[in-house]
């Protein structure tokens, strides 16, 4: 999907003890953003949550930016992943069957944890040269299109780029927000079928 790979941290854990403090530091930075905010999360605070010093948590991230990056980066890996899963069987899938994966695939990855995603991707500030976020967005628009050209003959729109930018930004304008008013809905895949009928219908309405 062409994406821009996200910052290694200052020192990539390869023994199982340095693994556990990596994932008790990313952890314990979720727990204070789920709680209180991005306004609560410091470096202090993180290393005495995960039970670290915090020299021990520098020698993996130079700031609290990192982590928050490290955050972001593990979201947008899992939503690729999906996204890169359904499109290497495309051949087999019909259009609808492709909008059908498509979209419940972003429904479920907007399941994982919608408390710290809320705080990531409406609180935390962008991060400059470390934010990826636009430009995996234009990564997937592009694989999108890709996908969406495979059926071309069944789609109505004169524009296909323009339409999959459109679909890509109702879906996740969709699932954003039920994932953020805890609507039950989007768990139960209500939300899902409705949104793959409204986008169905406007790639193949005249």
């Amino acid at each position: 999907m062409g994406l821009k790979p996200a910052p290694e941290p200052k020192k990539t854990p390869r023994q199982s003890r340095s693994a556990a403090t990596f994932e008790a530091i990313i952890e314990a930075g979720a727990r204070i953003l789920r709680e209180g905010g991005y306004e609560a999360l410091t470096t202090n605070r993180v290393a005495d949550l995960a039970g670290v010093s915090v020299g021990s948590l520098y020698q993996y991230f130079p700031n609290k930016e990192a982590i928050l990056v490290e955050m972001v980066c593990r979201h947008l890996t899992d939503l690729g992943a999906g996204i890169a899963t359904i499109a290497s069987r495309a051949d087999e899938l019909t259009l609808e069957e492709l909008v059908t994966a498509l979209i419940a695939d972003n429904a479920r990855a907007h399941l994982v944890d919608p408390a710290l995603h809320k705080v990531l991707f409406e609180e935390a500030p962008r991060l400059g040269a470390m934010d990826w976020r636009d430009v995996f967005a234009e990564g997937a628009i592009a694989t999108v299109i890709g996908l969406l050209e495979r059926h071309r003959a069944d789609i109505v729109a004169d524009d296909l780029p323009l339409a999959a930018e459109i679909v890509a930004a109702s879906v996740e304008a969709i699932m954003h927000g039920a994932a953020m008013r805890g609507d039950p809905r989007l768990a139960n895949g209500a939300i899902a079928r409705e949104t793959t009928r409204l986008v169905l219908a406007y790639l193949k309405t005249p």
